[in-house]
Parts: structure tokens; sequence; C-alpha cells
């Protein structure tokens, strides 16, 4: 996915626009803006690692016995709830199956087709679709963002970044030690570069990012999601703010007939919102290094392939590290970073961010893991009571060639360890034919599906449900 800084709403013919532009214009050099307008990196190849476990999900072969399932008719009037098949300024229009039974979705938006692949991010991708048609009902033109950025502008925070640019030896030579971590920021942009998720590191010095993610907070939104249409509006709204006073402290924006929309959360994520809207992804990466080395025991080499993964953005980075964190009592939690780095496609990445909250609210509602352990490449926990637990991503299971290997190779994995466990936990995100339950159910499996609908569901709803403003941060709302 290729960024496009410039946004549709900065046409170089426009009278608004080209006070926008005269005004950053007379911020930065043109040599700077060549560099800002440049585009972040290429998206890398996918399938280009080392195959895992978990794609034995994708294995096909002859349809002979046992693999003699029906076709499944994917109807999205069937497979979904009304409220996830058509909604204000969406529709789904079709469902299809997807690699390692992960069902892929394309919803006709106003805006144009758009695919998400895995339930979870059909919910995200209709979040952030109706959090953009508020947007455009609530009337938030070009000017209104310009104005307000302008009115509420602060002291040129761009200036230690030109400074930078222009003077980098002197600059580093001089930062106070109260400033280090400024700088260490500064070494990992330059030194690790950027992944395809994020902006160039040029967009960040001039305080780009900074404008986009603080926005980002404020609507309840993923500043790294992969929703092009989404990233088009961020970045306008970006432009306009930066071009308006180098600011990003904009008020709640009032909404016709009495409603508002809140710009910003508060609820059991906050920390991770938070820390997405005020840490470069340099910062993130460096707090993440930290302890995944400090607290996981992980290995130098692997912290170091982990928080340069390209399929990782910051956000999957700190969902995957904090929920793992908060299993302070859970032994061996390098093991899921290691078996995390096999992921080489996107939707692998996000099936493990996926994976470490099935662990986490396991440990909150059941029982307390206490070892993390690899069976035959795939992640597995024991708990207090001995029991043994093991979570799989998917929308929909059959019992397939793929399938039965899968549960062979687990099952091999698990023999391999020193103790038996007493019971056999099957963590399923989604839901399994009643043939595929029917066969785990024979192999002494206990089956807790449809997770998407209860615990990730909830976590779900935690990470994007506007509540109330944030005091400290947010300027009284216009109008009142």
């Amino acid at each position: 996915m290729q960024r496009e800084p410039p946004s549709p709403g900065l046409n170089p013919g426009g009278t608004e626009t080209g006070v926008l532009l005269k005004n950053l214009g007379a911020l930065l050099p043109t040599v700077v803006l060549a560099a800002v307008l440049a585009c972040a990196p290429d998206m890398p190849p996918p399938g280009s690692g080392l195959a895992s476990r978990y794609e034995l999900l994708d294995a096909s072969g002859p349809n002979a016995a046992p693999f003699q399932e029906p076709a499944w008719e994917l109807d999205p009037l069937v497979v979904l709830p009304a409220e996830e098949h058509r909604g204000d300024g969406f529709r789904v229009e079709s469902i299809r199956h997807g690699p390692g039974f992960i069902y892929t979705y394309s919803i006709l938006t106003e805006n144009g087709e758009m695919q998400a692949q895995g339930r979870s991010r059909l919910r995200k991708r209709i979040r952030e679709i109706q959090t953009l048609k508020a947007l455009e009902d609530a009337g938030v033109r070009n000017r209104d963002v310009y104005v307000l950025a302008f009115a509420n502008a602060a002291e040129a925070p761009a200036e230690g970044a030109m400074q930078l640019l222009f003077n980098p030896v002197r600059t580093t030579t001089n930062i106070p030690k109260g400033m280090w971590s400024m700088a260490q920021g500064y070494y990992e942009m330059i030194g690790a570069g950027r992944t395809y998720l994020e902006d160039h590191y040029f967009l960040e010095l001039i305080g780009f990012s900074r404008a986009k993610r603080e926005w980002a907070y404020r609507l309840g939104l993923d500043p790294y999601s992969t929703n092009p249409q989404l990233q088009v509006v961020l970045d306008r709204l970006a432009w306009l703010s930066l071009a308006g006073g180098m600011t990003v402290r904009l008020p709640l924006i009032a909404v016709p007939g009495g409603a508002s929309i809140a710009l910003t959360v508060t609820n059991t994520s906050d920390d991770m919102k938070r820390e997405l809207r005020d840490e470069t992804p340099e910062e993130i990466r460096i707090r993440n290094r930290q302890i995944l080395l400090e607290t996981f025991a992980v290995e130098e080499l692997e912290a170091t392939n982990f928080i340069e993964h390209p399929w990782y953005s910051p956000t999957a980075q700190l969902e995957i590290v904090d929920a793992l964190a908060a299993l302070s009592k859970t032994g061996d939690r390098k093991t899921f970073i290691e078996l995390s780095l096999l992921a080489d496609t996107p939707t692998e990445a996000y099936s493990f961010t996926r994976l470490a909250l099935l662990f986490q609210a396991f440990d909150s509602n059941v029982e307390s893991l206490t070892q993390f352990f690899s069976a035959d490449g795939l992640i597995a926990a024991e708990t207090d009571r001995g029991n043994l637990v093991v979570p799989l991503n998917i929308d929909f299971g059959f019992w397939t060639r793929g399938a039965a290997l899968f549960l062979e190779r687990l099952e091999e994995g698990i023999g391999q360890q020193p103790r038996n466990p007493h019971k056999k936990y099957l963590l399923v995100s989604g839901s399994l034919s009643p043939e595929a339950k029917n066969e785990l159910q024979k192999r002494g499996w206990t089956v807790m599906a449809n997770l998407e609908n209860t615990w990730l569901g909830k976590i779900d709803a935690d990470s994007f449900t506007p509540a109330e403003p944030d005091p400290s941060r947010i300027l009284p709302e216009i109008g009142s």
C-alpha cells in the first residue's frame, strides 16, 4: 500500500488550497518539502519467509473420504448479523474462503470497494467506514480544519526537527541528557527505516505524523490501519492541520442537530491508545525491545527481528507485547515471540495478535497460564491446573486434509512434552463445522468456539468505542 501524502482535498488550482500551501511553504524550504512528499516504503512481497505450521490449514488434497464435507454457501445475509452485513455507507457484497479458514469479505462503500480478511478486520473496517461517514455528515470540511488548526497554533514545534535536518552533527552532539530519548528515536528512524504501514520519517520530523495520530486517537481509529480510504482522509486532515499552524490541538467538531463526534476515547485500552498517539513508531519499538529483552528474556537477534518485522505495525506490536506482558506469571513468553517471527503475510501476522489476545482472555476468564511452549511449531500453554490451551484464529473450520494434518502435528508436539494434560482446550475465534467439531471431540479436545462474539468482540469494542473526552487535551467544543 503506497502512501499519497497530498490528499484529494488539496488541489493546486483551488483558492483555499493556495493559501494552505503558501502557509506551509513559508515554513519549509523546497528541498524539505520534496523529501516530505516521498512515499513510504513499498509493501514487501508476502509469503517470502519460512512456512509456519499454521499454513498446514491451507493444505489441499483429493476430495476423498473422510474429507467430503459439502460446499457451504457463503451468503452474507446468513453468515453475518444484520449490523455487519449492511449499514450506513457500506454493504458486504460477498464472502469467499481465504487461506487458513479465514473468510475474505468484499465491502462496497460510497468510495469504492475494499476487502477485509477475517471477521475481526471486517468489524474494524465497518467502524472506520461509519466514522468517515459521520465526519462527512457532520460537514467537517477542509476550511474548518485549517481555521481550527491556525487558531490553536503552538510555537513552532517543527523547529527542532528543522535543526536536525540542516545541522545533524551539531544538533546531536549538543542534545541535553534529558532529551536522550528523543535522540534514540532519531537513531531508530535513520537506522532501521520504516515499514510500509508507516509514514516516511521526514513526515514525522515536521509534525505531520503526529497530527495524523492525534486525529486517529480522537476518532477512535488505528493510525496504522491498512484501509486505504481511511488513510486518505487521515492524511488530508493531517496536512490541513499542519498547514494551519503546525499543531494538533484541535477542539471537538460540532455536528448539526446538537450532537457531536467525540474526538477522543477513554476505556480499558486507553494506555495503548495514548501510546499510539503520543509516541513515534521508533519510540514504540524502543519500548518493545526493552520489554522483550528484559522481561521476556528474548534473545537480541529475535528481539530485533520482531520489532523490525515488516508485517507488524506499531499497533500489532503493542497488542502482542501488552497481551504477553499482562501474563506476568506465565513462563517462556519468548516462545510466542519466536514463533510469531514466522508470519510472512499480513493475515498471518494479524492472526498472531489474535492468538495473544485469546491467551490473555483465557487467563483472565478461565484458568491462569503458567508456561508457553511450542507444540511442533504451534503455540500452546499449560495452566495452573495441568491443562493445555491452544488458540486458533479462524472464521469457519471444515474437516479437511489440511485440518487433519494440523491436528496431527499438534498432537505430536503435545506428546513430546514431559507431562500429559488433564484437559485439552482448543480456543477457536470463529466456528467449526459439525464434522470438524466431532473429530476434535473424538480426540479428547474441549472446544471453546465463537470467541469473536464474546472475548475478542469485547476487546475490539473497547479499542474504538468513544467515551468521555480527555479534559487535559481537548479544548471546549465550538458553539458550546
